[in-house]
């Protein structure tokens, strides 16, 4: 079973040494992800490996995973939504050093080399950019309520029924 992981770490040192972190997160302290679903299902599992590339540039690669619930948005009823956050991140003290990274990387800003990072906040951001903008049960699962209409295709306006008819008799022809 994967161990409870600190709650602070040194991003710099944890990278200097190769550390790899795994285990498991509750989710009691994630407030911003409590607020965006209905529940979590705790802990969250976390596996981050910190290391020097081949440039020598410190980063953190790994992923975590947790279930949520969300409301479905077409039946409104409860669904399970499995969220991996897939993390590249790499170490940077400013803004400058962030704006050299390529596109598949993120930047993880540490000032300075014993600056302490809390895990929890890190973690919860991952999670966080991995929420679906929608959440849906699967079409098998997922059942309209009893009573709802199924949605109408829109077609044009009948000419008799159409408001802009009347700019229509406006419109002159060209010579």
């Amino acid at each position: 079973m994967p161990s409870a992981l600190p709650e602070k770490v040194n991003p710099w040192l944890l990278c200097r040494a190769g550390e790899m972190l795994a285990g498991t997160l509750l989710t009691e302290r994630m407030d911003r992800l409590a607020a965006a679903v209905t529940s979590v299902a705790d802990p969250v599992v976390v596996e981050l490996q910190f290391e020097r590339d081949q440039r020598g540039k410190s980063r953190v690669t790994g992923q975590c995973s947790v279930t949520v619930t969300m409301q479905c948005q077409r039946c409104l009823e409860p669904a399970a939504v499995p969220l991996l956050a897939v993390v590249c991140l790499q170490l940077v003290k400013d803004e400058a050093d962030a704006g050299l990274l390529p596109d598949d990387v993120d930047p993880l800003f540490a000032e300075g080399d014993s600056e302490l990072l809390l895990l929890a906040d890190l973690i919860e951001d991952e999670l966080l950019m991995s929420l679906p903008s929608v959440a849906r049960h699967q079409d098998p699962v997922c059942h309209v309520p009893a009573g709802a209409e199924p949605a109408q295709v829109v077609t044009e306006a009948d000419d008799d029924q159409n408001p802009f008819k009347v700019l229509m008799n406006l419109k002159r022809p060209r010579t």
